[in-house]
């Protein structure tokens, strides 16, 4: 579905609204991209490659197997397949697949590595209302968790 829809909305067969309900925004493996990306699109996927922030206030950021990010990535959830190196911070939950490589933090309510994800840094959870003012810091690097 979400193919027919990108087709039609490329081939201009779709009506643009200025809605932002189902915007998407799309960083295509190839593009490099260095500053800021603010949207407030419901989904954002990156093959890319981001130097600088990635907000999305409103939606959800996907990073892709070919993607990587410098810098800060703030969204609703993060799902991660690619790299990054700085800061993930989701208001809901953070997902790394096996083939994700991140270093620096991360924070959510929910947090999910599968494994084989290779993850240097710290990470938070925090509740639902808020992030804490003092999150606890759990700092665990692949080669201590394959020395257990």
């Amino acid at each position: 579905m979400l193919k027919t829809r990108l087709y039609s909305w490329f081939r201009g067969q779709e009506s643009r609204s200025k809605s932002t309900d189902d915007a998407l925004a799309f960083i295509s493996q190839g593009l490099a991209l260095t500053g800021d990306l603010r949207t407030d699109a419901q989904w954002v996927r990156i093959d890319g490659a981001v130097v600088g922030d990635v907000i999305a206030t409103s939606g959800a950021v996907t990073i892709g197997k070919s993607g990587s990010v410098t810098g800060t990535v703030f969204a609703d959830s993060i799902d991660l397949a690619g790299h990054v190196n700085g800061r993930m911070i989701a208001a809901a939950q953070i997902a790394c697949k096996c083939s994700a490589i991140f270093g620096g933090h991360m924070s959510a309510t929910v947090l999910s590595i599968d494994v084989g994800a290779q993850i240097t840094g710290t990470m938070a959870l925090h509740t639902n209302d808020a992030m804490p003012a003092q999150p606890v810091m759990h700092e665990v690097t692949s080669k201590q968790y394959a020395a257990r």
